[in-house]
């Protein structure tokens, strides 16, 4: 394969990318030079990240860089490629390498933030690669001690594969990132897999029993957590939380990393998960699973059962319909990983949640008509139209809540969208009243949406009880006599330009947005708005 700087070459015979690997990392270690690039460099570089993908003269802006430019076929997948990696030590631009699939459009990232340290990681990423045509491999280019540490992307905004990697995730691509773990860190475990600081849903859900498919030991952190081993600081998988993309951390340990049976299982089985495939949110339609495939409305194909995914000809109830609907009403995308948990949302008072005994379905490989459910039959995750509560009456309140099943139908256009019409879905909660007082206490565990009609200031004091990572409260102020400045107390905060006190005229109406940050352990104030 011709290396050649400061432009764009062509290796017309099939490149052992394998061995070029090795070559990029062989001189890696915790002494090598490594500097972050200055701003002006780092713009050139997203600039030149853009032309890789684009098919643009990438080599004009990443060869004064440092880095090499090249094309070329790769000799196991057979496919093209574009390849742009940093310079070797001495020199201290050792930023990163990224190989870009050019026979199709990107549609997954592979990172690689610890080559060399998390011993054959890199290698496992370019297998991966590999088998998953529209990937892109991210590789750091020094390793994570160089620079006193400065070189490790996970912790530092300022590195080159973190700018890469959230310029990938903003947007929208999902990114899969390989790391490696010493035995003894989760012993008995041969992966241990995390969502890093995004929620749990079905890409990594189904990335996990994938894994466990191909006969992996799995530790899915959010059921069995693993101390150091989360990923929940990982500064990408920040990213991709504020991006609202897909980010799967994967731990592989030293023996699954040594064995060639092992890893050959795990690149199958990430290869097969299909992390960007169909997920929430997005369009409504089962992928990658035998038996299951979109049929025409009004038309069952009965074949094969999937958790993941809905036939086009389905009824289902709103723990599946309504997540875009839920988040829209309170903010809050935890409520996705919570929206299959048994006998409902974990912040849901007792008194409004049904119970397990009362959540019945009837079994889940038929497709059946609306109408009265068979006994036989429970499901803690999956829920469909023709299904009962017993003992709970039909006008029993609880069933009114926003998160209670609902059965109700839709068309095509909504299937193929992903989006449902809204004209159907529940309410959102009714608010809790509260009397005025100038100093005014809110408990998040007594419901999510509060009223106050007021007659003079406003104190607003959020009850020091812990809520739920992410929970949020809406507060609705009226000014029922003169007007009425609001604040709110410490610990809350608020976001920049959200200063108070909100004065809210007589006769006007106000309203407040709040968040629980677990990692603050505090409320923060995300909105404010008051009547004109």
């Amino acid at each position: 394969m011709s290396t050649t700087a400061g432009h764009d070459s062509f290796a017309a015979a099939a490149t052992d990318l394998s061995a070029w690997l090795g070559e990029f990392t062989a001189a890696m270690s915790s002494g090598q030079p490594y500097r972050e690039p200055a701003a002006a460099e780092a713009a050139d570089a997203d600039a030149g990240l853009r032309r890789l993908l684009g098919d643009g003269d990438a080599a004009a802006l990443l060869g004064p860089l440092g880095f090499s430019v090249v094309s070329g076929l790769d000799s196991v997948s057979g496919r093209a490629f574009r390849l742009a990696f940093s310079e070797p030590p001495p020199g201290d631009r050792a930023w990163a390498a990224v190989l870009v699939d050019a026979s199709v459009p990107v549609g997954t990232v592979i990172g690689c933030p610890h080559p060399v340290f998390d011993k054959t990681s890199e290698q496992l990423g370019l297998a991966l690669w590999q088998r998953i045509p529209g990937s892109l491999l991210l590789v750091a280019g020094a390793h994570r001690g160089a620079g006193g540490g400065l070189a490790d992307p996970r912790d530092h905004p300022g590195s080159l594969f973190h700018r890469f990697a959230a310029a990938l995730l903003e947007v929208g691509l999902p990114h899969v990132q390989v790391h490696g773990f010493a035995d003894a860190s989760a012993p008995g475990f041969d992966v241990v897999l995390s969502p890093g600081a995004t929620t749990v849903g079905v890409p990594i859900l189904r990335a996990a029993d994938s894994l466990a498919a191909h006969g992996l030991v799995v530790a899915r952190v959010w059921e069995t957590p693993v101390p150091g081993l989360g990923g929940t600081t990982n500064i990408q998988g920040r990213a991709a939380d504020a991006a609202g993309a897909v980010f799967v951390h994967v731990e592989v340990s030293a023996s699954a990393r040594a064995d060639t049976t092992q890893r050959e299982r795990l690149v199958e089985a990430l290869a097969g998960a299909d992390v960007a495939g169909t997920g929430w949110p997005g369009p409504i339609l089962a992928q990658a699973v035998t038996g299951q495939f979109p049929a025409a409305v009004d038309t069952a194909n009965t074949t094969g059962t999937s958790p993941y995914g809905a036939r086009a000809d389905h009824r289902h109830v709103e723990r599946q319909a309504t997540v875009d609907r839920i988040t829209a009403l309170e903010s809050s995308r935890q409520l996705r990983s919570e929206k299959n948990q048994p006998g409902g949302y974990p912040g849901l008072s007792s008194s409004g949640r049904l119970s397990g005994a009362q959540q019945r379905y009837a079994a889940t490989a038929t497709i059946a008509a609306v109408g009265p459910a068979a006994a036989a039959g429970t499901a803690a995750s999956a829920a469909r139209g023709d299904h009962v509560h017993p003992g709970v009456a039909p006008g029993d309140p609880r069933l009114a809540d926003a998160r209670a099943p609902l059965p109700h139908a839709h068309d095509a256009a909504e299937l193929t969208s992903g989006r449902l019409d809204p004209a159907r879905l529940p309410l959102a909660d009714s608010p809790v009243v509260c009397g005025y007082a100038p100093a005014l206490s809110i408990d998040y565990a007594a419901g999510r949406s509060f009223a106050v009609s007021a007659t003079g200031a406003v104190a607003v004091t959020m009850s020091p009880a812990a809520a739920a990572d992410g929970a949020t409260v809406l507060l609705e102020v009226y000014a029922s006599g003169a007007n009425s400045p609001v604040t709110f107390t410490a610990p809350t905060t608020h976001l920049s330009g959200l200063c108070g006190p909100f004065v809210v005229a007589a006769g006007k109406l106000a309203l407040f947005g709040l968040r629980y940050s677990a990692r603050a352990e505090r409320w923060v104030l995300t909105s404010a708005g008051v009547e004109q």
